[in-house]
């Protein structure tokens, strides 16, 4: 059974309180764009973000991709193409 498909304004819920619960970090939607290491958040607690999104979106992203996430437009961006 598949999962229902989700909006690009719901993925990008989900990516922001991904980032909140691992990191803590609040995110304005301003700030979609902007670096996330910038932001504070470091390269451990990005892949726990990947992590937390892989198993609720039911994906599997190949770490090869994630130097490509440095924003939530960036994750946002690549969830959409694989969906």
């Amino acid at each position: 059974m598949s999962k229902p498909e989700i909006t690009r304004e719901e993925l990008i819920e989900k990516i922001v309180a991904a980032i909140k619960k691992v990191s803590g970090i609040s995110i304005a939607p301003e700030k979609f764009g902007d670096n996330l290491f910038a932001l504070g958040l470091d390269s451990i607690k990005a892949i726990q973000v990947v992590n937390m999104l892989e198993d609720e979106l039911d994906l599997m992203i190949d770490d090869a991709h994630l130097p490509k996430f440095t924003s939530i437009n960036a994750i946002a961006a690549h969830f959409d193409n694989i969906r």
